[in-house]
């Protein structure tokens, strides 16, 4: 009788051409919801650490200084094998950052 919303965003959104957006948002919630999961030693991390942009294989993340660029670097592997489990695919390959002062 009912189907599931899900069933029609997928269609929706190729339809409209947004399809890659959709896909980018997405990836960029699961990073924001694993990296408390992957630093958890690190109190507010997301104020710190937040996605900017995802290009098919990798996310280029938001740093707010060079320490935290290599904090994630360090965790490069273990973040990209957290994050696959989540999406339920290996989608992300690589990571790359950037620093920017304010993260918001």
């Amino acid at each position: 009788m009912f189907e599931p919303l899900q069933n029609f965003i997928i269609p929706a959104s190729n339809r409209f051409g947004i399809s890659k957006e959709l896909k980018a948002s997405y990836m960029c919630k699961i990073f924001r919801d694993i990296v408390p999961l992957v630093f958890p030693n690190i109190p507010e991390i997301e104020n710190h650490i937040s996605p900017h942009s995802f290009n098919e294989t990798y996310i280029v993340v938001n740093v707010s200084g060079p320490g935290f660029a290599q904090e994630i670097m360090m965790k490069k592997n273990e973040i990209i094998r957290t994050f696959n489990k989540k999406a339920g695919k290996n989608i992300l390959k690589n990571l790359r950052t950037q620093i920017k002062n304010n993260i918001y």
